[in-house]
């Protein structure tokens, strides 16, 4: 599933008021649909899905013949996932429906999609993948620039503002492992050869130290960005031009308005 699109538009308001704008964005999925007409909810649809949308504009403004102004804004977002269906309600209450054990991590992995968990019975998997990420930044940004040329000098200057954020996922899904060694003869050197069966360790549900369980927010990071530039250019002669310039920056540091960094 593909598609993108693309768009532009300008405008003479006046003789000294002109505005333009562009708009795009893409769009494409590669999601798995189960193979099998049983819809069993241990086939879990996994695969990427990534989009983005771009906004712009500019309003200038020409003061006279040899002065211009330039006002600039846009908007931006990206969504990167690899990931698949979330579980629908009641979530893993369907699986654990007397015991609401995983709640209090649930509850602390804000922006984190309910999967099924991914289920490894002697090295057979079923059910959710092993690693997601879903990543969606996106920002604002503003500009204003100034021009100015008289005789063999230019002069520019201008402001810039800046500002990013979005949630970004990147981690495993909860994992249970049930290996043969769990129900074997003895804990101490296992003879998993004649004694222990990984489904019997299944239909147990017993757990060893292999299996993990998920928990804690995707973060938020937030960041503004300020500049401030000025530059002077000199045509000294058609073969030499002298340019002097000057940038300053500020970037604030990364902060989540949850604070769940």
């Amino acid at each position: 599933n593909y598609w993108n699109w693309s768009d532009r538009i300008d405008y003479n308001i006046k003789d000294k008021w002109k505005v333009w704008g562009r708009a795009s964005g893409y769009h494409t999925t590669d999601i798995y649909s189960n193979p099998t007409p049983n819809n069993s909810a241990l086939y879990v649809p996994t695969g990427t899905y990534r989009t983005a949308q771009q906004y712009a504009a500019d309003l200038v403004w020409i003061v006279n013949e040899k002065t211009i102004v330039d006002f600039h804004g846009g908007y931006h977002n990206v969504v990167d996932a690899y990931v698949s269906t979330p579980l629908p309600s009641p979530g893993w209450a369907s699986l654990w429906p007397n015991n609401p054990w995983y709640v209090p991590y649930q509850q602390a992995s804000t922006f984190v999609p309910v999967y099924f968990p991914d289920f490894n019975i002697g090295g057979n998997t079923f059910g959710g993948r092993g690693f997601y990420w879903n990543q969606r930044p996106e920002g604002e940004d503003f500009s204003a620039k100034y021009s100015h040329q008289w005789g063999s000098n230019f002069l520019k200057a201008g402001f810039q503002l800046h500002h990013a954020y979005g949630p970004v996922y990147v981690s495993n899904t909860s994992v249970f492992n049930f290996p043969s060694n769990t129900t074997a003869n003895s804990f101490i050197s296992p003879d998993t050869l004649h004694t222990g069966d990984q489904f019997a360790t299944f239909l147990l549900g017993a757990l060893d130290g292999s299996s993990e369980m998920i928990g804690g927010p995707a973060p938020d990071p937030h960041t503004t960005t300020y500049g401030f530039w000025v530059q002077y250019d000199w045509k000294v002669n058609k073969r030499l031009t002298l340019n002097l310039g000057l940038r300053d920056e500020y970037e604030k540091a990364w902060s989540d308005p949850d604070h769940q960094l």
